[in-house]
């Protein structure tokens, strides 16, 4: 599992305005042929749109089925969260894959303070009743996503391996 952090220091001379005390970028992907070039660029643009100066990024390369607490986030990121920080994601989905991972890391977020900006709909959530509801309904959404994804993977390794033209993922054929 590949990571990266980024910090990345303020101008000498800015003075902090009203808003979140340090603004943190997270990145995933799930396989090393992906990049995160596409969630890069939304997130500066969301972060210019909505006047946020992103202090630090973390990118990591792992299966959003992987709990939170096993990949960056939970162990590099979340610890350095403080109240009234930010945090900026591309879409709730690169939280985790099951709602209730991604509700656990909300959760812990909200207990924080920690207020979380998404950049696909542009939408902020916190502690209030709506946020809750927004992120269970996109968590059941993102797991759903997930085991549809594998439901067709399965499916295009059987057709695959029925016609002869099946190579296994893993170099000894094992998973």
């Amino acid at each position: 599992m590949a990571s990266k952090v980024i910090r990345i220091q303020p101008r000498g001379g800015e003075t902090r305005q009203a808003g979140p005390r340090r603004v943190f970028a997270y990145l995933r992907v799930s396989t090393d042929t992906q990049d995160s070039d596409s969630q890069k660029v939304g997130i500066v643009d969301y972060a210019k749109a909505h006047g946020l100066v992103i202090n630090e990024w973390f990118e990591e390369t792992a299966s959003g089925a992987l709990d939170a607490s096993k990949r960056v986030l939970g162990q590099k990121l979340m610890p350095l969260l403080l109240p009234e920080d930010a945090l900026v994601v591309p879409e709730l989905s690169r939280l985790g894959r099951s709602t209730a991972d991604i509700l656990a890391t909300l959760k812990f977020l909200s207990e924080r303070r920690v207020k979380v900006h998404v950049v696909k709909g542009a939408f902020q959530l916190d502690d209030s009743i709506n946020s809750k509801i927004l992120s269970t309904v996109l968590g059941l959404a993102a797991e759903i996503e997930r085991e549809l994804i594998r439901q067709r993977t399965r499916e295009g390794q059987a057709r695959a391996k029925a016609s002869g033209k099946h190579k296994p993922s893993h170099p000894c054929g094992t998973q």
